[in-house]
């Protein structure tokens, strides 16, 4: 009768019941359900066994990830005997491994991540060996259960072989948002109240290791015989970063697995004999053992596939995305500030080149970032900056407060030189390198004076939207320094004013595309200037937009790589640095640096990446590079119209044409450019780090 009255109960309460009705009685009854079958687990189910198969990732992410995702650099591949014994006793023995490097590094994992969480995280909830998670209640275990707030939002059907099982998506946060706990998303089953799915993140109270950033746990289990809940796939996440060193650099982890072969046996069934000890212990205590087989036992496993077919987005592991929603469903749960690490004082930059670099107006220039938190969600930075040869400081300083979750404002103010470059078309560390030994510099500064406000929005998935409203003073700059061989050229005749300007950045990260491995990302850029020329040129309005476009499609082994960019400007008298401005290794191969500048212009680059074999270098402690390195032909059109000569240059329009090859070696990191310009281009060479680098140089 109890389980009649709550069916009907639930089922009055439907889809209609809205987030916000926290512990209504039909929630605290489902919880209640919940909490009781969790502590009574059908008695009949005596053991069951699995076959599981998992990846360990360590990612790095390097700056801006628009252009590039976060590089793999370890990736382990593991399969496992899975054997589970009432009352909730777990053999899980490793039969299959295997690893490879895709970057130098000295990464290793946590013991427990070698595993699969058999028990739904058990009454108390460890994780990274209890580091990362540490004697966490479960919300449905009777010490937990009291600490949470519950809230019924969605009713679903989920297909498993022979029927369709319906199940109510749960909303739960922790009473007091201070405490430690879990934010997130539970499934159960309608008519039994089985944990079907978990989608939960943690608040910040809860995480011991400080340097989190993010902490996201996905766990979903399948019914088997009808009757038994039993993990299925599963996926950890955890982003870290330094606790004191603001630095674009965070390392990524990220745990799957993918449980099949289920064997169910009941009261009346002859349980499995136990999984074989022999091997050496990776995780043991009295509920969970974990054993890695011997070798020779291991070197036996069949691998169906490559290990880098592991990395390929398939239906056999949950989407990074999935991770992504339980973080944005979180935000919107409880305070940022529940969730977020705690701001504290740092230092740091955006790249290297921020704290060091030379080019021919500064000569070399030093800088430093500063950030402090001012409570709640409010920080402060600072930026302090000094070129030796020009021997001007530059610097500003930013209070910021988080509106919304997905929200932040700004308010700003200060100098700076500004590149009036849409594309790097080198990194900052090889820029530094050949300004201070050839005199080649391709960077277009300017002096900028500005004060304003920015707005910085997430809306969702991978999408980021900046605004940025500002009054500036901008001055052109001249050349100070001296190379130690050839000589600078000069640097672009910007148009001394002032101006009230409004900036929009709309920018999908780069991200995966449908289920063939391919990965898009793309940006769009909006600006609106009223500009007052202080030469006594009359007042004007510029309007600007400028884009970009990154595509790679594998087509077997090569992977195609689509890289386009384009701007317009319009207005009266456009200012020199508002110019669309094209060419160098990225835009115009075969072309000198921003050759092309003109009020339209566009470069479309076609690029085929082709694993070749090479040899293979000793990285002492990192192992060896792989035996492969990457050939990649290319060709590139630039289009422009309205050019304008630069420093006794062409202004014709028209299209360029370039083609060129460029040699990726020592996992990618090193690349060798030749290409050659047709029309008024020629051979040009290039020597740079991989792009996925340049976020942090």
């Amino acid at each position: 009768m109890p389980g009649l009255a709550l069916a009907a109960l639930l089922l009055l309460w439907g889809r209609a019941v809205r987030a916000q009705d926290w512990d209504s009685p039909a929630a605290s009854a489902l919880v209640d359900r919940a909490v009781a079958r969790r502590a009574h687990v059908d008695s009949t189910l005596r053991a069951w066994t699995g076959d599981a198969t998992g990846t360990l990732q360590f990612l790095v992410e390097l700056g801006n990830s628009t252009v590039l995702p976060p590089r793999v650099v370890k990736l382990v591949e593991l399969a496992s005997a899975v054997r589970w014994q009432a009352p909730g006793v777990t053999q899980q023995r490793i039969i299959g491994r295997r690893d490879t490097m895709l970057l130098p590094g000295d990464v290793g994992f946590y013991n427990d991540r070698y595993g699969v969480i058999t028990n739904n995280l058990g009454d108390r909830i460890r994780l990274g060996d209890g580091k990362d998670v540490r004697d966490l209640a479960h919300p449905l275990s009777p010490a937990g259960r009291p600490g949470y707030a519950f809230a019924i939002t969605d009713s679903i059907s989920i297909t498993v072989p022979g029927r369709r099982v319906e199940a109510y998506e749960l909303l739960l946060r922790p009473r007091d948002p201070e405490a430690p706990g879990m934010v997130g998303s539970l499934y159960l089953d309608r008519a039994t109240g089985d944990l079907v799915r978990l989608a939960v993140t943690f608040t910040r109270a809860a995480i011991l290791d400080q340097r989190i950033v993010k902490l996201a746990l996905v766990l979903e289990n399948l019914l088997v015989d009808g009757r038994y809940w039993l993990p299925y796939r599963q996926e950890l996440e955890v982003v870290r970063s330094s606790t004191w060193f603001d630095f674009p650099v965070d390392g990524i982890v990220r745990a799957r697995w993918l449980v099949t072969n289920h064997a169910a046996y009941a009261d009346s069934a002859t349980p499995p004999p136990p999984l074989p000890t022999n091997g050496r212990p990776v995780v043991a205590n009295s509920s969970t053992r974990i054993t890695l087989a011997p070798p020779e036992e291991r070197d036996q496993y069949d691998w169906r596939e490559p290990i880098m077919a592991a990395l390929e987005p398939t239906e056999r592991a949950v989407t990074a995305a999935e991770v992504q929603s339980v973080q944005q469903q979180a935000q919107k749960l409880v305070q940022q500030g529940v969730l977020e690490r705690a701001t504290r004082a740092s230092i740091g930059g955006r790249g290297i080149s921020d704290f060091a670099h030379v080019n021919r107006v500064e000569g070399l220039g030093l800088g430093l970032d500063g950030r402090v938190g001012l409570g709640g969600a409010w920080r402060a930075g600072a930026r302090v900056a000094y070129g030796v040869s020009d021997q001007q400081l530059k610097g500003g300083l930013d209070i910021s407060w988080r509106v919304r979750p997905a929200l932040r404002m700004s308010l700003f103010g200060g100098r700076a030189y500004r590149d009036a470059s849409d594309v790097a078309e080198v990194s900052g560390v090889r820029n530094t390198l050949a300004a201070q030994i050839l005199g080649e510099d391709d960077t277009d500064p300017y002096d900028v004076y500005a004060a304003g406000v920015t707005l910085l929005a997430e809306p969702g998935g991978a999408l980021t939207l900046d605004a940025r409203l500002s009054a500036e003073r901008q001055e052109s700059l001249s050349v100070n320094a001296a190379p130690w061989s050839g000589t600078y050229g000069p640097t672009i005749p910007a148009v001394e004013l002032n101006a009230i300007r409004l900036d929009l950045a709309l920018t999908r990260q780069r991200d995966a595309v449908g289920t063939s491995g391919s990965t898009l990302g793309w940006s769009v850029n909006g600006r609106l200037e009223a500009i007052d020329p202080r030469d006594g040129s009359p007042d004007a309005l510029v309007v600007r937009a400028a884009g970009g476009l990154v595509y790679d499609r594998p087509v077997g082994p090569p992977v195609l790589h689509l890289e386009t960019h384009a701007g317009a400007v319009g207005g009266g008298a456009v200012p020199s640095q508002e110019l669309v401005r094209l060419g160098g290794m990225v835009t115009g191969p075969g072309n000198s640096y921003h050759e092309f500048a003109a009020r339209f212009g566009v470069s479309q680059r076609v690029e085929l990446r082709i694993p070749v074999p090479f040899f293979s270098l000793p990285l002492l402690k990192y192992g060896k590079s792989p035996s492969r390195a990457t050939l990649a032909p290319y060709g590139t059109l630039v289009c422009v119209s309205h050019r304008v000569a630069q420093a006794g240059g062409s202004a014709a329009d028209g299209c360029y044409p370039s083609v060129g090859v460029g040699f990726l070696m020592l996992f990618d990191v090193l690349r060798f450019d030749v290409a050659y310009g047709f029309r008024e281009g020629g051979w040009r060479f290039g020597v740079d780090a991989g792009r996925f680098l340049w976020g942090i140089l």
